[in-house]
This record gives C-alpha cells, sequence and structure tokens, in this order.
C-alpha cells in the first residue's frame, strides 16, 4: 500500500473511510494495515477518526489493524500512546 509514495494511497483512505457502507469503510480500514506495521504514525490518525464506529464488524477490523501493528517491532508505544489519547 504506497510503500514508495503512500500520499495518494493515505488521501484515497481518507475518502472513504467514512462510506456509508460498512464493508466498504472494513475494507478500507483492513487496506491500511499494511502501511501501519511500518510507519503507524501514517494510519493511527485514520483509525482515531473511526473510533465511535456503529458496525460491528467495522469495529472489529478496527480492533484486528491495531493488533497487527502493534505486535511490530517500535510500533507498540506508538499504539499505546496514541490510545491514551
Amino acid at each position: 500500500m504506497g510503500q514508495k509514495n503512500p500520499q495518494p494511497t493515505l488521501e484515497f483512505t481518507r475518502r472513504f473511510l467514512h462510506d456509508e457502507d460498512p464493508e466498504v469503510r472494513k475494507k478500507v480500514i483492513h487496506g491500511i494495515e499494511l502501511r501501519g506495521r511500518t510507519h503507524p504514525e501514517d494510519i493511527l490518525p485514520l483509525l482515531e477518526e473511526v473510533q465511535d464506529e456503529d458496525d460491528q464488524n467495522v469495529r472489529k477490523m478496527i480492533i484486528h489493524v491495531l493488533g497487527q501493528i502493534s505486535y511490530k517491532n517500535g510500533c507498540l508505544e506508538k499504539v499505546a500512546a496514541a490510545l491514551k489519547t
């Protein structure tokens, strides 16, 4: 996901992050997982935007992505700091 030039992909994500279809939101959130494993600072603000998600499946995907990026070296601290705020 935009490993060399992430900006267009992050802009695409932001555009569909609040789509009316929960399945679209879920897939967009899942799509940013790989970027978050190496650059959590890029996706944590996006996940913050959906922290009050109503759909159960989308909430589960948010938790999944947070878990996946948390176990990468040096990422747990960044995720924990974001969760505190």
